[in-house]
């Protein structure tokens, strides 16, 4: 399975001449898994992760997509929106799904030799299959710490995981299933082994039954009930298959498996007597599959991602297909930083190649034949069908092609070229036909002509068209009125001619083994200039500058100096063992269609020689003279750059011949330092840098003085220095410091600086500072500060042993001991119970106690105490904490050891120990089965039983309850969960789903989950309002045609089921619209 994207490859470099290649990307890779969340497909190939939105399944699209090398495995954790990946090299990283169009990694971790099959996610730990490792154990409960926990070695190859309780289900290929404890993750065992022969393929667990399906042999069901009990030798049911089983998965009551490439479907709605429903088969293998809503994805070779309708189990149609996961490139062409590449089965796929590491399909140009040539001119791509057909497509803009026409050509098409206003069809046994196109809309045949052999290609120059015409070598066709072609003559090669190209007066061939080159300058008698040999097929060429690019079927691609016709020489190639059908220079790269290997881009990389010896000299304010050593070799030209030294601002100021040595430049600024940089330049790139020597253009001034130098003393014993920058071209502040009799710089700092801290100074000094600005032009005036004496004081030590007890009801007292001997108050501050601050106390110098009065909050209060002088305040000291229990001694304490029994169907009673003397009385709460609470009662005091006899059968309930007073209540107690036996509420359905039909009616779906409801609620919300149930639906019904809809109403549907004993949760649909006519 191939994938459409790219990723960054590299690979040894084949250097012949100033050139060479390096491959940087491939059109194509193997798609590893699939998995469904939500309304998004996300995909694991070897280049990444890729990310499908399924919103409209007709018209499935890329979102996006991760490169992340070898993912091999995916698990979606729907409950909190993660994506786990697991990489061949065992890797496994999680990404956050918050935003699906642009994945984030945010965790990772590497179990070392393992490649990663499976991943399972339960209670905070990863279960992964490691292939020949086994199962490793991983710690996930804290994202930014992953570790691994413990793990457990398997005797065969560890391929997929299933978890159910206390038990893993291990399919370990090469050997059979495991049947692995669990309780404790961090000591795994074996219960049991089963040896199966051939090796299982895949496996599903449904209820109390395991499937496995046995490769040749077919598939095995088991009661898996009692995992300890299990023996092999009993299996409950073997299914024989004359095919091979391989994938198979279980949606709802249905199995679906995969049987010789064919996809089947059973009821198991009776598990040991699958009943088939359908078999569905398509125009490839079916490799894996996915089930969204009433929809199937199928994986298919060679076919990408096929939408099959399985709303009608026993009769799946197919809807759509989404080629993006297979990729055969046959045809190509690109124009820009827009690639068009065809699919040999399928169409054109429009793709952004500005970046070569990161190359994204922008859109697809679906076609009913596969494409056979790509041809652009201006806003127009001309698409030569197999089928005869020339499709005309608007590209002006890529993201969103719009056809234009078609035509019918009749012709077996090879290869198109427009000129002018004419499109000219190379048709092979049938020769070659002419189209007028002024009218883009409806173009218009004007001629054609039979050329004998068979046109693979074609190119125009004045009156004459150029045939590369097989086995016949070179027609020359006149077309001077091209409703009469007349053939001119030939150009007797030899051997089949495959492509050509026209430039100036020569025409360039590729052929079978060789290249050759003709004079075309007299279109009588051309003339034979140059040949180059090849090892294989040349069927492609292309030109630039002094060099050509020859595609090699089944060798690769050559890239050869004909700069000198009389020494054509080979500079780079690559080996591509596939067919390369098409090849093609763009910019510095090189763009091929390699048949199965995809569409590839190779980056060109030039070997020119670097400039040397490269001087500059400022002449005066505004001018400068560059000279440097001419390169002697096979160069087109130099790029000369100047560069601000001190900004880096860059600016090409000469684009020079081959023979340029020297260059005058004008138009610098004054008192600025430059340099230059110099590149030779090539057909495909530019050399190294030639960097010269820096100037400074003449003139210049120091810079402005600082002023408002200000210096205070700060509460850390240091000096800040502030003032006010005056220039915009210092290149530092110097700062000097007067101590007494002696001075010393203390500081040089960066331009635009403005403030500056000393904490090298000592108590009971005076200190004085001057500042000033600098440049390469002189100093500025300097600037001085007042004088700043350091205080002798220090902040005072902080109290001890702060301590706080009740003394009255309402009174807490307070005691510290003193340690300092210069503070001149101590400060208090008390934290209530509601968690505010208040300042209660600030108290003379030598206090060491104080009391705390009129406390009318019941609760837990703390003392905060610091002492303070001139110098600072000390370190905060926190008391013990105190109660105020006021007039009830405080809010009650919690019941315990609450139970609920069940006495009969109606009927459940509550019973609970009472640990406190003060309450006065309890609250009792129930959790209702559709998640509601209800408030049972308010039992007296000391009371500890009490019967509920407002409960409905079916129904599963717990309870709650706590001690209240006139202080406050107690915390809430929950009991046990009882279930009340009989019909219960029915299970709310799902995937409720609404879909606009016409302009006035809207069609609602949902899955019934429940087999004993009455029937359905539907209800309707518009624009936000609260919704009105507009349908009451008998059970077993699915659907619902809304026709009391209004054009340009935002619309959402809530469906829920009900019988005697309630009503389910709602299942919500998405909002739609129906769109005003305009």
């Amino acid at each position: 399975m191939k994938r459409v994207v790219f990723w960054l490859l590299f690979v040894s470099v084949a250097v012949f001449g100033s050139i060479s290649l390096k491959k940087e990307g491939v059109y194509g890779g193997e798609l590893n898994d699939m998995k469904i969340g939500g309304e998004f497909l996300y995909t694991a190939l070897d280049q990444g992760i890729g990310v499908l939105s399924l919103s409209d399944p007709l018209n499935i699209r890329e979102v996006s997509f991760l490169s992340a090398l070898g993912a091999n495995v995916l698990y979606v954790d729907r409950e909190f929106g993660r994506l786990f990946a697991g990489f061949k090299d065992g890797r496994v990283e999680i990404y956050s799904l918050s935003n699906p169009f642009s994945l984030r990694r945010v965790a990772k971790y590497k179990e070392s030799g393992c490649e990663i099959n499976d991943i399972k996610i339960k209670d905070g730990y990863a279960y992964l299959a490691c292939g020949e490792k086994g199962i490793s154990v991983l710690d996930i409960s804290n994202k930014d710490y992953i570790f691994k926990v413990s793990s457990l070695d398997t005797p065969g190859f560890a391929k997929k995981l299933i978890l159910r309780g206390n038990i893993a289900f291990l399919m370990d290929r090469g050997f059979g299933v495991d049947v692995i404890n669990i309780s404790n993750p961090s000591s795994l065992f074996f219960e049991k082994r089963f040896h199966i022969t051939p090796k299982p393929t895949d496996m599903a667990l449904k209820d109390k039954y395991l499937y496995i399906t046995n490769g040749s042999h077919g598939l095995l069901v088991m009661n898996v009930e009692n995992p300890k009990a299990l023996d092999w030798d009993k299996q409950d049911k073997f299914i024989r298959t004359d095919s091979y089983f391989s994938k198979i998965k279980i949606f709802g009551d249905n199995l679906f498996v995969i049987e010789g490439g064919k996809l089947k479907g059973m009821s198991i709605l009776d598990p040991l007597n699958p009943l088939v429903l359908f078999e569905y088969e398509t125009i490839g293998d079916i490799e894996d599959f996915a089930v969204f809503r009433d929809k199937l994805f199928l994986r298919v070779d060679s076919a990408g991602i096929e939408t099959v309708d399985i709303s009608n189990l026993s009769k799946p149609s197919y809807k759509a297909r989404y080629i993006g996961e297979n990729f055969y490139a046959s045809v190509m062409t690109a124009r820009g930083k827009y690639a068009y590449i065809a699919d040999k089965y399928f169409g054109v796929h429009i793709v952004d190649i500005s970046d070569s590491s990161d190359i994204r399909s922008i859109s697809f140009i679906k076609t009913d034949s596969s494409v056979s040539d790509i041809y652009l001119r201006g806003r127009y791509a001309f698409l030569a069908l197999k089928n005869g057909k020339i499709l005309i497509e608007d590209i002006l803009n890529p993201f969103a092609p719009k056809k234009v026409t078609v035509i019918d050509s009749d012709f077996s098409l090879e290869r198109i070229y427009v000129e002018n206003d004419r499109l000219y069809v190379a048709g092979g046994k049938d020769g070659i036909s002419i189209y007028n196109i002024k009218d883009i809309k409806n173009p218009t045949k004007e001629g054609e002509f039979f050329t004998g052999g068979y046109a693979y290609n074609l190119r125009v120059k004045g009156d004459y068209i150029y045939v590369a015409d097989g086995k016949r070598g070179i027609s020359i066709v006149d077309v001077s009125y091209p409703a009469l072609p007349f053939l001119e003559g030939r150009i007797g090669v030899g051997k089949r001619v495959f492509d050509l190209r026209i430039r100036d007066s020569f025409l360039y061939a590729a052929c079978e083994k060789c290249l050759k080159i003709y004079d075309i300058s007299n279109v009588k008698l051309p003339l034979l200039k140059a040949t180059y040999l090849v090892k294989g097929d040349l069927f492609s060429i292309d030109l630039r500058g002094k060099h050509a690019l020859l595609g090699i079927r089944d060798k690769g691609v050559e890239i050869v100096n004909i700069g000198d016709f009389s020494n054509i020489y080979l500079e780079a190639f690559e080996n591509i063992s596939s067919f390369t059908d098409r090849v093609m220079f763009n910019y510095d790269e090189v763009l091929t269609a390699s048949g199965d290997s995809g569409f590839r881009i190779y980056k060109i990389f030039s070997h020119a020689i670097k400039p040397t010896n490269v001087y500059a000299f400022a002449l005066g304010k505004d001018k400068a003279y560059i000279f440097w050593d001419r390169i002697k070799d096979d160069i087109n030209g130099y790029y000369l750059t100047r560069v601000e030294a001190d900004t880096q601002k860059k600016v090409v100021v000469g684009l020079l011949d081959q023979y340029a040595e020297d260059f005058e430049d004008y138009g610098l600024s004054p008192n600025t330092r430059y340099y230059y940089e110099l590149q030779a330049s090539t057909d495909f790139g530019l050399s190294d840098v030639g960097r010269s020597n820096v100037i400074l253009t003449e003139g210049g001034n120091p810079p402005l003085a600082p002023s408002d130098l200000k210096a205070v003393l700060a509460a850390d014993k240091s000096i800040v220095l502030s003032w006010k920058d005056n220039s915009d071209n210092e290149n530092a502040f110097y700062i000097k410091r007067y101590d007494g009799n002696e001075s010393k710089i203390v500081a040089i700092l960066p331009p635009n600086s403005t403030t500056f801290k000393d904490k090298d100074i000592k108590d009971g000094e005076e200190y004085r500072y001057e500042i000033w600005a600098s440049n390469e032009f002189g100093d500025s005036a300097a600037v001085s500060s007042p004088l700043v004496k350091v205080s002798q004081i220090a902040p005072p030590k902080a109290p001890a042993n702060f301590k706080a007890s009740l003394k009255d009801k309402d009174e807490v007292l307070l005691t510290w001991e003193d340690r300092s001997d210069n503070e001149e108050a101590f400060v208090i501050t008390r934290r209530n119970p509601d968690g505010s601050f208040v300042k209660v106390a600030s108290l003379p110098a030598d206090s060491e106690s104080y009391v705390d009065s009129n406390l009318s909050m019941t609760g837990v209060y703390q003392y905060y105490i610091v002492a303070v002088n001139k110098a600072g305040v000390s370190k905060k000291v926190i008391s013990n904490s105190v109660e105020i229990k006021g007039e009830f001694g405080g809010v009650p304490k919690a019941p315990s050891d609450f139970k609920a029994k069940v006495i009969d169907d109606s009927r459940v009673k509550l019973t609970w120990k009472d640990n406190s003397d003060n309450e006065n009385g309890f609250y009792i709460v129930r959790n209702n089965p559709d998640g509601t609470m209800s408030v049972v009662a308010f039992v007296d005091k000391d009371e500890e039983e009490f019967v509920d006899e407002d409960v409905k059968k079916g129904g599963v309930y717990t309870y709650q309850i706590l001690a209240i007073n006139d202080e406050g209540v107690s915390d809430w107690v929950t009991s046990n969960e009882v279930r009340i036996e009989g019909q219960g509420i029915p299970k709310a359905p799902s995937m409720a789903y609404a879909k606009v039909l016409d302009s006035d009616s809207i069609k609602i779906t949902w899955q019934d989950n429940s087999d004993n409801e009455l029937g359905f609620y539907l209800e309707r919300e518009e624009d936000g309002k609260d919704p009105i149930i507009i349908a009451i639906l008998d059970p077993d019904t699915a659907e619902f045609i809304d026709k009391g809809v209004k054009k340009g109403v935002k619309y959402r549907y809530y469906v829920s089921a009900f019988n005697d004993s309630g009503t389910s949760a709602k299942s919500r649909s998405n909002e739609v619209v129906i769109k005003e006519e305009k």
